[in-house]
């Protein structure tokens, strides 16, 4: 298992809670939209195949299958092609015997399946077109990290995009904190005004010339006064939780937790830098010093101790005699941290916070409970990424278990088999 894909499952984070604001709007909307409905038909050359299922005794043809694909015809299409009937004599009937075949294939029990021609075909397939969205953003406020300051209480910006060449935007709908909203055209300007500590929710959609709708979007905003501002001199923090959310990036995990992090944004280490040269950091670290010295990294024959203690950890000679390494060492993961937390969301110096802690970044890092690598990740950690993230639980699980095995997923699979998994896992960190 490759490092970044370790990293992808090591996450844990948690963020102080909040929640969001708003008033407004022009007409009343109407109740949710019927959705995204529209397709088109694509026409694709392919390959037909024709194939004969027939009698042993008398080579009499009993039915036709046709596939669209190279090989044996699947089950469901003999089923079908030829019926009920046919389909249970041929699953239940057994291989007719090598002798019994050579010498006189007509006393053969059943049916045989002959590849009778191929041929070019078009057919038409239905293809889903890509439906229209609405984006937000702010206007009026400037962006601070991962939250956005404004000197005068801001608006909300809904913004529908119609992907289809020829359509528009006829109007964005919603609902404000339960009023109703409408807009006609492709934008929508909705001011806000300050909620304190508490939000409001918004629901919102687009209406489209095609016919029909967007889906309908879900968002939380909290709009809450600068601690220590009065009324007069007043700026606003606004924040926005929504997948559509189009402005600077919100803090690591907000919107899949729901909670909104503290006015004025989290703390620095909460958060990802714009440069991951900004990760670097020259800490002492004992225990990695006392790893390069063993393994002949550093050379610390200059300590009368050797450099390292009977506990593995570098003695204060060793660490100096290690510095410069240990320095280097702890920052040459910096850039992948960085572009890993970029991917995932993870803030890169909660990451890199992480690793230190656990195992200083030594790779080998192995404790007596079978915790393993960077993040000393344990069974029951590989147990809990394999069910919490299916995607990493199907990308990883073919590489140890049968495809087949893994296609039901890993609460399906038996004792045995998760604890194979769970072991590769953490033998691969």
């Amino acid at each position: 298992m490759s490092f970044r894909g370790m990293f992808r499952v090591l996450l844990s984070v948690w963020i102080a809670a909040g929640v969001l604001l708003a008033p407004l709007s022009a007409r009343a909307a109407s109740n949710d939209p019927p959705g995204p409905d529209r397709y088109t038909s694509v026409p694709v050359s392919y390959t037909e195949y024709l194939w004969w299922i027939l009698r042993w005794e008398d080579n009499e043809k009993i039915c036709e299958i046709t596939a669209d694909h190279e090989g044996i015809p699947f089950l469901w299409e003999i089923y079908r092609d030829c019926g009920e009937a046919v389909y249970d004599a041929w699953i239940s009937q057994p291989p007719c015997p090598p002798e019994i075949l050579e010498e006189d294939s007509s006393a053969c029990p059943g049916y045989y399946i002959h590849l009778v021609k191929r041929y070019p075909a078009k057919k038409e397939i239905s293809v889903a077109l890509p439906p229209p969205v609405v984006w937000l953003t702010l206007d009026g406020c400037i962006p601070e990290g991962t939250t956005n300051r404004c000197p005068a209480l801001p608006s909300l910006i809904l913004v529908g995009d119609e992907p289809l060449a020829g359509e528009y935007i006829l109007r964005i709908e919603g609902t404000l904190d339960g009023e109703a909203f409408s807009c006609k055209g492709e934008r929508c300007e909705l001011p806000l005004f300050e909620t304190g500590e508490e939000s409001v929710s918004l629901r919102f959609w687009a209406y489209s010339s095609y016919g029909d709708s967007s889906e309908a979007f879900s968002a939380r905003i909290r709009v809450a006064r600068e601690e220590g501002e009065s009324e007069t001199s007043a700026s606003w923090y606004a924040d926005i939780l929504s997948a559509q959310w189009r402005g600077n990036p919100e803090a690591t995990c907000a919107e899949t937790w729901e909670a909104f992090p503290p006015l004025g944004g989290p703390p620095a280490w909460l958060e990802t830098p714009t440069d991951f040269r900004t990760l670097e950091t020259s800490f002492s670290y004992a225990n990695l010093a006392g790893n390069l010295i063993r393994r002949g990294i550093v050379d610390a024959s200059s300590c009368a101790d050797g450099g390292v203690l009977e506990n593995g950890n570098a003695s204060p000679c060793g660490v100096d005699a290690a510095y410069a390494t240990i320095v280097s060492w702890q920052n040459r993961f910096d850039s992948l941290i960085f572009s890993v937390a970029k991917e995932t969301g993870v803030s890169a110096r909660l990451l890199k916070n992480l690793f230190a802690r656990e195992s200083q970044f030594w790779p080998g890092a192995s404790l007596s409970g079978g915790d393993a690598g960077f993040g000393q990740m344990t069974e029951e950690g590989a147990d809990t990424a394999l069910r919490w993230n299916p995607i990493f639980y199907e990308q990883f699980c073919p590489l140890v278990l049968p495809e087949e095995t893994c296609r039901d997923g890993y609460l399906r699979l038996d004792e045995e088999e998760q604890s194979r998994l769970r072991s590769a896992l953490v033998y691969q960190v």
